[in-house]
């Protein structure tokens, strides 16, 4: 009776599925990479929207605690209650700068936000009167941001680019008359990754 013949795999066998192997591990990996890189990007963009949306969260919660009521600076000189774009009225060349009342997180105190560099910051001063030597804690609201730009809303329905407006500033050194306050502030941010963004905050 004859022996059968060896059933084992031939050279070119054992090579063909080598490559075939290569080839298929080859594909498995690109779409593994693909699917970290996709992973990797969802998990980039919602933290930077979980971080935009706490950020105006902030402000938001600010602006709706905004007081009408005239603070001194370190010159003992009086500033409006709110200002906005008005550097020259603003103790650290904020944008926004207003009086806030406090609540049970803080105490009254002035706040103000300004874009330092591609951070939008929050300054928060002990109290809304400074003191000589007075210095505001200052943090780190949102990183990435290219451009921020702010218009008030004044008593007649108009859009202004800056507070006091220019019919409505007249804070004296006796404080006779105070400016009032805008009914609403809209805060445009363009973010460096290119997203613009608009909020309006209503004010009480």
């Amino acid at each position: 009776m004859r022996a059968g013949k060896n059933s084992g795999f031939t050279l070119i066998e054992v090579l063909v599925a080598l490559a075939l192997f290569a080839i298929i591990a080859g594909i498995s990996y690109g779409g593994l990479g693909s699917a970290l890189d996709m992973r990797a990007r969802i998990v980039d963009d919602s933290r930077k929207w979980r971080e935009v949306a706490l950020a105006f969260a902030m402000i938001e919660r600010d602006v709706a605690a905004a007081a009408d009521r005239v603070a001194r600076n370190r010159d003992d000189l009086p500033l409006p209650a709110f200002t906005g774009n008005a550097p020259e009225m603003s103790r650290e060349a904020t944008m926004i700068e207003f009086s806030r009342m406090g609540d049970g997180e803080a105490p009254s105190r002035r706040v103000g936000y300004r874009l330092n560099g591609n951070t939008l910051e929050l300054l928060a001063y002990p109290s809304i009167d400074a003191a000589p030597r007075d210095t505001p804690a200052v943090y780190a609201l949102l990183n990435g941001v290219a451009t921020m730009a702010t218009r008030f809303l004044d008593a007649k329905g108009n859009w202004q680019a800056r507070w006091p407006a220019p019919s409505s500033s007249s804070i004296g050194a006796n404080d006779a008359k105070k400016a009032p306050l805008p009914r609403a502030v809209a805060l445009t941010i363009t973010l460096l990754s290119g997203e613009d963004m608009t909020r309006v905050f209503a004010l009480p």
